[in-house]
């Protein structure tokens, strides 16, 4: 860490983001405790090692108080500004009225829940469901929407086609036929095309054009948010990944993204 005109700066990983908030709340009696990763922003101000507000702003939605610190808890690496400023108490927004530690605690819990949730892996769109013939599912407890998909399934059209048809989205359609997997009902045909070689360099390079030196964390964030393993990248991910990124852009770009994207992703027949 290191101090300056505007107080203490460092940088965070998402293993040392709790010590640092914990540091900054023994550090300034009140203050702002101020965190960048990538184009996100947020600040928390904290008095006498208590957690006072949270706001949280990710471009195209704001969110305050304990839905703020869950969030920012996921960034997984950044830089804090530590700030005395003895007006910051006075904040309206994003008031938190429960101790830090219960607060952080909490906040911990859910972040992992909601990891765990992240992690479960994700149909691709190029698999190609099939109907387990043998299974009565007798026992089976679905919901409607998860019924539906089965007159879609036929062992040719591939999970896409199917979200498509129902007019669902990709999220939804995974979930589903997870569910359907589970229960014994379908097993799902994985078919992996591989990114082509040429495709994330020349992201990289695009990026880096549109938004300067932040393309490479701005790359990772998606990937990471978008559960897609840029090292072993399907060639089905590719529109995947530039929704993801489309979130992170800001809006004075997106024109010149949505634009450079599109031709990106024509040249690679990922579109």
């Amino acid at each position: 860490m290191t101090t300056d005109s505007r107080g203490v700066r460092g940088s965070f990983t998402k293993d040392t983001l709790i010590s640092a908030i914990q540091f900054a709340a023994s550090s300034v009696q009140p203050g702002r405790f101020e965190i960048s990763s990538g184009l996100r922003r947020a600040r928390l101000v904290l008095n006498a090692e208590h957690l006072v507000a949270a706001e949280c702003q990710l471009d195209r939605r704001e969110l305050l108080g304990e839905e703020a610190v869950v969030e920012i808890l996921a960034w997984r690496f950044g830089e804090f500004v530590i700030t005395p400023d003895p007006d910051a108490i006075n904040i309206s927004k994003g008031r938190i009225d429960r101790p830090m530690m219960a607060l952080l605690l909490s906040a911990t819990t859910t972040r992992d829940s909601m990891d765990s949730s992240m992690r479960q892996e994700a149909v691709s769109p190029d698999a190609i469901p099939t109907l387990v013939t043998n299974n009565t599912a007798a026992n089976v407890q679905l919901d409607a929407n998860s019924w539906a998909l089965i007159p879609k399934i036929d062992g040719v059209k591939t999970a896409a086609q199917i979200a498509q048809e129902l007019g669902l989205d990709m999220s939804d359609t995974s979930r589903r036929l997870r569910l359907l997997e589970q229960s014994g009902l379908v097993k799902l045909e994985v078919r992996v095309t591989p990114i082509p070689n040429d495709f994330l360099p020349s992201l990289t390079r695009f990026l880096l054009q549109l938004i300067g030196p932040m393309a490479d964390i701005l790359l990772e964030d998606a990937a990471y948010g978008a559960k897609i393993d840029l090292e072993n990248m399907q060639a089905s991910q590719g529109v995947t990944l530039a929704k993801f990124l489309e979130a992170e852009i800001p809006a004075d770009r997106l024109v010149a993204f949505r634009q450079g994207m599109i031709a990106l992703l024509k040249q690679n027949n990922l579109s």
